[in-house]
């Protein structure tokens, strides 16, 4: 007789077959193989940052310890470095008030560098790209790894440190309001796709946005785990949720580096020197960069406005949108232009024929009339079809990057 408790064979057999067990999403989302692997820290109420493993223990990495040991020699350089070259020589130096300043600067620098790192690490976290992905890994390690630019010309380090600390925190508060604005967007924009679009088959939905964990709206796309917040302050959202535009965080990134670079190279800035100008530079570049932010939403709110106020009364958001943005939409006008494609094509082949056969019997053909046809056209209705929506994508792109530059 079969031993086990019920169903125990059948189970044995499904897992021998290669064939996924039949659970729940509750019972999926509680498995060990979901379990989160990564750290998590948490800030306490004395403002100090506590790091804990996927276990939940304090945990402290040895590299965590030899950045500190590196960092401390630094500061001990640059301390020295003003000590021996005190204007006063009637007076002593405080050794150590220079030494506590240095100590001040640095929590404040790391503490204001902290908001950029928050930022690209919730971006790596739901990212959709792989490569995208890669990319804001490396702008990562870049960021953890940065160093304040210390002009020793000046007569105290804290100018500098003050300056540095104030560029970063503008970089904090523009990469903070990008990702934002991104993930608000997307997760209404593809939540809206699919509440208009609820009618059409699972199965043929496969491959177009899915919905994003809403609060108070979709809860039941938690799976029963509650809402992720990666880093503190950060957007909660669902433990499975991938976005396709944090992405960009890494090409804001590349863009500041690549204004800040031309513009040192134009005001003879590079080999290091005049560290105060870079700073006062890049913290210019910043400023600018959150203006220019804050008027394309104001634009792109103004246009949805627009949008509500001449369109029909009760519709939804992004109901009077562009048809393209639409991918459900874009699928009908692609399977209807495949139709149209292809009885033109049959119709002027038919046509090509009956003046093929006037020709045979002596008879005038008829004028040829020149039609859309006439043009290189793919002998595959289908690949014609998608070949113009692509075409038609590119050039609302073309005309919405005029539009901006204007």
């Amino acid at each position: 007789p079969p031993c086990g408790p019920p169903g125990a064979a059948e189970d044995a057999q499904r897992n021998l077959s290669g064939i996924d067990p039949l659970v729940g999403h509750k019972e999926a989302m509680e498995a060990e193989a979901v379990q989160s692997r990564d750290d998590t820290y948490a800030i306490d109420a004395d403002g100090v940052v506590r790091v804990r493993d996927a276990a939940g223990f304090l945990v402290l990495y040895d590299s965590a310890v030899e950045d500190l040991s590196r960092v401390c020699s630094e500061m001990l350089q640059v301390g020295t470095y003003y000590l021996q070259n005190y204007p006063d020589d009637r007076s002593v130096p405080d050794r150590v008030t220079i030494l506590l300043d240095l100590y001040e600067h640095e929590a404040t620098f790391y503490e204001s560098l902290k908001s950029s790192v928050d930022v690209l690490f919730e971006a790596y976290e739901h990212c959709y790209s792989p490569d995208e992905q890669s990319r804001l890994a490396q702008e990562l390690t870049t960021c953890i790894a940065k160093r304040p630019l210390v002009d020793l010309t000046k007569p105290y380090f804290a100018e500098s440190y003050k300056a540095h600390i104030a560029s970063l925190q503008l970089q904090g508060t523009l990469l903070r309001e990008v990702i934002t604005g991104q993930m608000l967007e997307e997760r209404m924009y593809r939540n809206t796709t699919v509440v208009r679009n609820h009618g059409i088959p699972v199965h043929d939905r496969f491959g177009f946005p899915e919905e994003i964990y809403q609060p108070a709206t979709h809860d039941e796309l938690l799976g029963g785990c509650p809402p992720y917040t990666c880093v503190p302050g950060g957007l909660p959202v669902g433990a499975l949720d991938l976005f396709m535009s944090v992405g960009g965080v890494g090409s804001v990134m590349d863009v500041l580096r690549s204004v800040s670079r031309e513009l040192c190279f134009v005001h003879n800035l590079g080999s290091g020197r005049n560290n105060s100008a870079v700073t006062a530079l890049q913290t210019a570049v910043l400023q600018q960069a959150i203006v220019e932010w804050k008027l394309l939403m104001e634009e792109e709110d103004l246009t949805e406005d627009m949008g509500k106020k001449f369109g029909m009364i009760g519709r939804r958001p992004y109901a009077n949108s562009f048809l393209i943005d639409d991918p459900f939409a874009v699928e009908k006008v692609i399977d209807q232009s495949e139709t149209q494609i292809a009885f033109d094509q049959e119709d002027e082949m038919r046509r090509k024929r009956v003046n093929a056969e006037k020709g045979k019997h002596g008879r005038k053909p008829a004028a040829e009339v020149k039609t859309i046809l006439d043009e290189q056209q793919h002998l595959d209705a289908m690949v014609q079809a998608h070949l113009n929506v692509i075409e038609g994508v590119i050039n609302r792109k073309q005309i919405l990057d005029s539009v901006y530059e204007t």
